[in-house]
């Protein structure tokens, strides 16, 4: 969040027309902070927020937001306006099978897509909007793809490293706060990539995903070398230099901070992707392994 109030010790005119009204930014400020005080907003958060320059910007984490009763909760779509499905619930189902990803679950793992299909039926029957049951779906992807990482091809995880570092260099271009959102949803909060990305861009990485999955569980993969893709991760390290410092968001600050820690994650992936086949999908593996 960004301060105004960096200027709270200094006054200025604001003109309207003929009329010259002077502002006392120090009131100002004071009264601002007694609302949130009256609101019960922590004072550290205040003390944070007051004191970032009004040329920086701070975003805080949602779980900093919550602790310091900024916020009470996270609203879908689906809580202030939920929408009646009727029978369309089971076309919804059956369209999951013209998913190469969903297919393979079924296939190999049928009791975890029958949890799956359940989630989402629920979600359906509780009024969830279209965007909400695409974002479900995208997640299940995601969630399940990324847990079989360590499983699958290098071939798949070089494709997916090669589309997320894409990605993350377009979104860095945009704003920072959005590639940061990207690679920390559950810290900073999610959004729609679809609002960002046309349709043609996003289906490659859901593809992907997709490509992980199936991989797994159809080819013999070869298992992680740990000793040699630590020696390969090291290396990275090293070259990152003083980017290495920010790979872990956990102790970010500013937007330059966010920034940076875009930055490395890019670096971090292109200096495996410069490894040959082989290696970079053993590193790769490795770092995506849990």
């Amino acid at each position: 969040m960004s301060r105004e109030a960096n200027l709270a010790f200094h006054q200025y005119y604001m003109v309207d027309k003929n009329l010259s009204i002077f502002v006392d930014m120090k009131k100002e400020q004071e009264e601002d902070l007694r609302i949130f005080k009256r609101q019960g907003v922590a004072s550290e958060f205040l003390k944070r927020l007051f004191n970032t320059p009004h040329d920086d910007f701070w975003y805080p984490t949602i779980e900093e937001m919550l602790d310091a009763y900024v916020i009470t909760g996270i609203a879908n779509q689906s809580d202030l306006i939920p929408i009646t499905y009727g029978d369309r619930v089971n076309e919804f189902s059956e369209a999951l099978l013209s998913i190469s990803a969903f297919k393979t679950i079924q296939k190999y793992d049928p009791e975890a897509y029958k949890r799956i299909i359940a989630a989402l039926e629920n979600q359906l029957r509780k009024g969830a909007s279209q965007i909400e049951w695409q974002g479900e779906v995208a997640t299940y992807i995601k969630t399940i793809g990324t847990r079989m990482m360590s499983q699958s091809s290098n071939e798949a995880l070089i494709s997916f490293a090669k589309l997320l570092v894409d990605m993350l260099q377009k979104l860095e271009q945009k704003d920072p706060i959005l590639c940061l959102k990207s690679l920390n949803p559950k810290k900073y909060g999610s959004f729609s990539i679809t609002d960002y990305f046309p349709k043609e861009e996003v289906i490659p990485l859901l593809d992907v995903f997709s490509s992980i999955i199936v991989d797994a569980y159809e080819m013999k993969n070869p298992p992680v070398d740990t000793k040699a893709a630590e020696l390969i991760l090291q290396r990275v390290i090293t070259k990152l230099g003083r980017y290495a410092y920010y790979l872990e968001p956990s102790s970010l600050q500013n937007r330059e901070q966010y920034k940076l820690h875009c930055e490395a994650t890019i670096k971090f992936y292109e200096l495996i992707l410069s490894e040959d086949k082989t290696t970079a999908g053993n590193a790769l593996r490795f770092a995506f392994s849990e």
